[in-house]
């Protein structure tokens, strides 16, 4: 195979990967509107079942519809040449990723973004209506599209017939977990692969280093991991060791209650960083006192990661500047004047200011000692604009009151016969100049 060759409807364009199953091309597909890029793989086992791989093509298309997936288009047999067609990944593999960070992940958030991506896109698989089972999860088989991880390859490994190439290491036996070698694998098998790579994603290394296939094998079935550094923070080591149990029974139940476990962690994390790095005198009470959420919970899993805590928020409640209502002072004040002629002219207490305040006038006193009463409650219980309106009204009124007795010498209106004075028609005005004046006052003066 060269680049420019044709395989089917696909066209070579450079070769992007090899494994123990064959090649992996960049091909194109190109119509007469558009062209698209596509991952060929390649096997180059000619012994493999290809009735298997069309039995199997209708399930990895279930496959599809998930960030964290990278489905398989097609399956299929052109010019005697098997291929399998998936999405192309711009970005490289998590192994490439790996490299260019020094053979781990740069922190601790990153690897948990990470990890979190790559157990969604396996618990994906592993409860479709007919179970896919990775079988062959490895960094390399694990697709960047920016910072999103995608498992790509799953299922390939099962259909592969047991050959001389098929089985060969290629990278693949330091993530086999223990039931692996006696053909035993189930959703635990899986999660045993993801314990390697995340154990390689926080340390750099393999837990199980020994270069040589047989004394891998035995350290993987037999032996130890060696320890992590003393920086991986215990919660990650916890959850690294189950996931590494020799025993599938003592390893998570599900990648999704891994990832449950996973995301309790990565907040219990933070909240110890934040523990180290607040202010002196904030938050009396050790972490490790604080109750610890239910790893049980599916709730948990939804929950976004919390953001970082900066600084204590401000929880004080904010002062209304005080304000006064022009209005209501006004009636307050003329409500005060306006009783205290009212009393007075019961008592002939103006008598002297030539005013017709006498005891025959009872009517007029009456009106006096009412609207004062009226202005008072407006100015102390009424509200600003309410006050304002009853300012207005009687404004209106006493002037007219005020300018007819100057006019005509009394009051003279339907049943309301007044002989009053000079001197009562001034006051009228003067309280009608001052209720007009409160009237015309904006309702609320800061």
């Amino acid at each position: 195979m060269r680049a420019g060759d044709k395989v089917g409807p696909y066209t070579l364009v450079r070769q992007i990967g090899s494994g123990g199953f064959g090649l992996v091309w960049l091909a194109e597909r190109r119509t007469s509107i558009a062209t698209t890029k596509f991952a060929l793989k390649l096997p180059r086992d000619e012994e493999i079942d290809r009735d298997s791989i069309r039995q199997e093509a209708a399930v990895w298309v279930q496959a599809s519809g998930h960030p964290n997936v990278v489905p398989i288009i097609e399956a299929d047999v052109y010019d005697d040449q098997v291929v399998i067609v998936s999405e192309y990944a711009p970005d490289g593999s998590l192994s490439e990723w790996l490299n260019r960070h020094k053979g781990k992940s740069p922190s601790t958030e990153e690897n948990i973004e990470l990890m979190a991506g790559i157990l969604a896109g396996l618990h994906h698989l592993h409860t479709r209506p007919k179970p896919i089972l990775h079988r062959d999860l490895k960094p390399q088989n694990i697709l960047l599209q920016g910072d999103t991880p995608r498992l790509a390859d799953f299922g390939i490994a099962r259909i592969l017939r047991s050959t001389s190439q098929s089985s060969t290491v290629a990278g693949t036996l330091p993530y086999m977990a223990p039931e692996a070698f006696d053909g035993k694998r189930t959703v635990q098998t899986d999660l045993w692969s993801v314990g390697v790579i995340f154990y390689e994603m926080v340390s750099g290394r393999l837990p199980f280093p020994q270069g040589d296939m047989t004394g891998l094998v035995g350290a993987i079935i037999n032996g130890a991991p060696d320890p992590l550094p003393s920086s991986v923070p215990n919660q990650l080591q916890t959850i690294i060791s189950k996931s590494l149990n020799k025993n599938p029974n003592g390893r998570y139940r599900s990648a999704m209650e891994m990832r449950q476990e996973l995301r309790v962690a990565s907040e219990e994390i933070r909240l110890q960083a934040f523990g180290r790095n607040k202010p002196s005198g904030i938050g009396k009470k050790p972490l490790d006192t604080m109750p610890k959420p239910n790893v049980e919970s599916a709730i948990v899993a939804s929950l976004p990661l919390p953001a970082p805590i900066s600084k204590p928020k401000d929880f004080s409640i904010p002062r209304t500047p005080a304000t006064w209502s022009g209005s209501r002072f006004v009636c307050k004040f003329v409500g005060v004047v306006l009783l205290l002629v009212g009393l007075c002219g019961f008592t002939h207490l103006l008598d002297f200011l030539g005013a017709s305040v006498g005891p025959t006038h009872v009517t007029h006193n009456a009106v006096h000692i009412v609207s004062g009463i009226l202005a008072l409650y407006f100015g102390f219980a009424g509200s600003a604009s309410s006050a304002k309106g009853f300012c207005l009204l009687f404004g209106v009124v006493y002037m007219a009151l005020g300018v007819i007795g100057l006019a005509k010498g009394n009051i003279d209106i339907a049943v309301i016969k007044l002989m009053l004075g000079r001197v009562d028609h001034l006051i009228h005005i003067l309280v009608g100049v001052l209720f007009l004046a409160g009237g015309l006052l904006s309702g609320k003066s800061s």
